[in-house]
């Protein structure tokens, strides 16, 4: 589980009123981007990509819903030649907070990645 000084920055910065007035304004062209994303992804190029997974249903997400993020995050990984898929074994949406070791191995695994110039 996340430190306790990670839990206070989130809950002093995370829901102040200029984040939730920011997330309002995405909201509003989330839906359209997705859509318009489907159809034409973004070409990554040679760029690596790390897609982490939330494994566990909750946070509003039933397990089928669950099930189909994981696999379209599967597929996203994949389109890219550098792509890796980790599935969070302790996560539901929030992989920073209850895996937040995990997320922060994998940001080491690509810092080494970019040093050693493994391609």
């Amino acid at each position: 589980m996340p430190t306790e000084d990670v839990r206070a920055d989130l809950d002093r910065e995370g829901f102040a009123p200029q984040v939730v007035r920011t997330q309002i304004q995405q909201t509003r062209t989330f839906i359209p981007e997705l859509r318009s994303w489907r159809r034409n992804a973004p070409d990554l190029g040679d760029l690596p990509v790390t897609v982490i997974s939330g494994s566990l249903p909750g946070d509003g997400m039933s397990r089928a819903q669950r099930d189909a993020f994981i696999e379209a995050h599967e597929i996203r990984a994949a389109a890219s030649p550098r792509g890796r898929h980790v599935v969070a074994p302790s996560s539901a949406h929030y992989v920073q907070l209850a895996d937040a070791d995990l997320v922060a191995s994998e940001i080491r695994h690509m810092l080494e990645e970019a040093q050693s110039g493994i391609r």
